[in-house]
């Protein structure tokens, strides 16, 4: 008689461990499906925060090389790339970074698309572009010695 109520409390238990696996595995896959039905409002949310900081970062510490018709050096880049991540992820807060974290698979693979979205921002940098040009431009008009 021990025997079977012990035997029945074994299989009620694995019972209850695989409806709880089954609902646990059922809401990590609706979140996932959340993230990509609603993936269009994640990078709208993820991309106001990313030009605001880099219009923060540009103006504090690119412009200056910017209107110079210069590049910071790889060390002064490095320094302001940390600046512009710092900057993001304070502006997300922990609740978005963790939602990213998720969305993305995890940190490093979020902290690559911020940083690519850095280099390429910089990269298409129009007020630098110009300044080299209108340099150049200043050169050409220089007479022949």
């Amino acid at each position: 008689m021990n025997t079977i109520i012990i035997v029945g409390m074994s299989i009620s238990f694995c019972i209850i461990i695989c409806f709880s696996i089954g609902i646990l595995l059922n809401s990590r896959y609706k979140k996932r499906q959340s993230y990509i039905t609603g993936f269009e409002s994640y990078i709208v949310v993820l991309d106001y925060h990313l030009q605001k900081a880099f219009d923060i970062v540009y103006k504090d510490r690119i412009l200056i090389y910017s209107l110079e018709a210069t590049k910071p050096d790889d060390k002064e880049f490095a320094v302001i790339t940390r600046i512009f991540l710092q900057l993001v992820l304070k502006m997300l807060g922990p609740t978005l970074i963790k939602e990213y974290h998720f969305l993305y698979g995890d940190e490093d693979t979020f902290l690559f698309i911020l940083t690519e979205y850095f280099n390429t921002r910089y990269e298409e940098d129009t007020i630098r572009e110009s300044s080299v040009n209108t340099l150049m431009g200043e050169e050409d008009n220089l007479p022949a010695i």
